[in-house]
């Protein structure tokens, strides 16, 4: 009896359906582990990412300062001004005084026309000076 080969063994339905029922809920539970395994070496890779960025605005935060602020806000008023762009700086009321960017058309009250204001001392704002005095 030892020897001797099975080539097609019927099982009944309900025995078949079990052994199928088990295989099929270790597979669910395997594919389980590894979605569990997956999350979790994101949720790592999160906390590292996260750990970066903190690192990262430290270094920044302890290399910006008062002055180097009021420096940019300087360098931004210089930018704007020498821009060929029509403009309206007003400059703000806060302790540094940095400025404020408004909008570039401006109404005239008389006449209700619109004019665009440039920056002081450019030829534009020479003109708009000439065609005020001459009006």
């Amino acid at each position: 009896m030892e020897n001797v080969l099975l080539r097609d063994v019927q099982l009944p339905a309900m025995l078949k359906g079990s052994i199928e029922a088990k295989q099929q809920a270790e597979q669910d539970a395997l594919r389980m582990s590894f979605i569990l395994q997956k999350e979790k070496q994101e949720a790592e890779r999160k906390r590292i990412e996260a750990q970066g960025i903190a690192d990262f605005q430290k270094i920044v935060a302890a290399g910006i300062s008062a002055q180097l602020l009021e420096w940019k806000g300087i360098e931004a008023t210089e930018k704007l001004a020498a821009s060929s762009n029509a403009k309206v700086v007003i400059i703000g009321n806060s302790k540094n005084g940095l400025p404020a960017r408004a909008g570039t058309k401006v109404t005239h009250p008389k006449e209700g026309s619109p004019s665009t204001l440039h920056a002081p001392g450019t030829r534009e704002a020479e003109k708009n000076k000439e065609y005020e005095d001459f009006r």
